[in-house]
């Protein structure tokens, strides 16, 4: 990969999703947390030029910390959280997200990690009324997912060291949100 990496306005939603459940799913090294990083570097306060503060909630500790850096946010504006299990991960994403400090919380959920229709109405809510961008990743997109707002698909195709983005549903119709086709990169 070269550094720094490529803007993705040309490939996913270049608007930051405040108060909104996005998740972002693909299997094992699509590209997800790359997205992630690229949305959130891209988003950087147009006064400072600095990235919002993020929470990273896991079930167990798969983030390789190094790569923040490398897409321009620093790690002292990153907490990293490791969770015992699904329910406390759930909680603490409600805390963090309670403290309006975070302007992103990013809630990424191992196989095992099920979300239930109530949670995520829950969540939503939270996240709505605090103004915070909850991102949810998973190995495969949820079905039972109405409280989300958007979801997305990651994947690699061919040789491309891009990932290419499939929006699988847009709810309340933010067309900030829905990626072009510009510089030869592929959205669907």
């Amino acid at each position: 990969m070269v550094y720094p990496p490529t803007p993705l306005s040309s490939t996913i939603p270049t608007a930051f999703p405040k108060g909104a459940l996005v998740e972002v799913s693909g299997v094992s090294g699509a590209g997800k947390t790359e997205v992630i990083l690229r949305l959130l570097a891209e988003n950087a306060a147009p006064q400072s030029g600095i990235a919002p503060r993020i929470a990273w909630i896991e079930e167990a500790s798969t983030i390789y910390p190094c790569a923040f850096p490398q897409f321009g946010i620093a790690l002292d504006r990153v907490l990293f959280v490791d969770c015992e299990n699904a329910k406390d991960a759930l909680w603490a994403a409600h805390q963090v997200i309670r403290s309006q400090v975070f302007g992103a919380v990013i809630l990424a959920r191992s196989g095992s990690f099920r979300i239930s229709e109530t949670d995520l109405r829950r969540l939503q809510l939270v996240a709505e009324k605090n103004q915070t961008a909850v991102f949810l990743i998973s190995e495969r997109p949820m079905r039972e997912a109405w409280p989300v707002s958007l979801q997305l698909e990651v994947s690699r195709c061919g040789d491309s060291q891009n990932p290419a983005i499939r929006v699988l549903r847009s709810r309340g119709g933010g067309s900030e949100w829905l990626p072009s086709l510009k510089n030869g990169s592929r959205a669907s």
